[in-house]
């Protein structure tokens, strides 16, 4: 019998997931006031309930799914965190390319992700978190670094040969004022308009 693996079952709907969809809603609204408390909740749901011909919520239900609701929210409010401060080491340094938000923008959704892996039904850090989730995070964001590496060195390549450029054309216009070819006024017009 050793062997034999148990069958994995999906979990029964809870009351509150049994309610219809307005009733649910309405509850949720209710949940997230925090002014209202168990026992108002619980008295407005069920004359709802009660007026529809429906059996009423009881206490202990209510408070699981309050429960579950609240680690639920605070599981988000952590990955969050943990995407905003991987986000915030990578904007420092991602500000001159024009990948940078892009960057930013994925690290923190992987940030996320890998984060909402590790927290386990409770909302703590899993102490067998995914080393494989964390290494796949690493490599993404040592990948987009490189990319971001890339790309600024590119826009610095980029400027370099328009700056180079620049310099030969104003010697150039420089020269042929200086040979009377141009009037300095249009030459002067000309760079206004060029933005040099």
């Amino acid at each position: 019998m050793a062997g034999k693996k148990r069958k994995q079952y999906r979990p029964q709907p809870s009351n509150i997931d049994n309610l219809p969809e307005d009733l649910r809603l309405d509850l949720l609204e209710l949940i997230r006031d925090r002014s209202n408390t168990q026992t108002d909740i619980l008295d407005e749901i069920n004359g709802k309930l009660k007026k529809r011909g429906l059996q009423p919520l009881s206490k202990s239900s209510l408070s699981r799914h309050i429960l579950k609701t609240h680690r639920a929210a605070e599981r988000i409010h952590l990955a969050q965190k943990a995407a905003d401060i991987i986000a915030d080491k990578l904007d420092q340094r991602t500000k001159k390319s024009d990948i940078g938000r892009v960057l930013i923008e994925t690290a923190k959704s992987m940030a996320y992700i890998v984060s909402e892996s590790m927290l386990d039904d409770e909302g703590f850090f899993d102490d067998k978190a995914s080393l494989k989730d964390i290494n796949i995070l690493a490599q993404s964001l040592e990948r987009l670094e490189r990319a971001e590496k890339s790309s600024i060195e590119r826009l610095e390549k980029e400027e370099t040969i328009r700056n180079k450029l620049i310099k030969e054309q104003d010697k150039k216009l420089n020269k042929a004022v200086a040979d009377g070819r141009i009037d300095p006024a249009v030459m002067e017009a000309a760079r206004r308009e060029m933005g040099w």
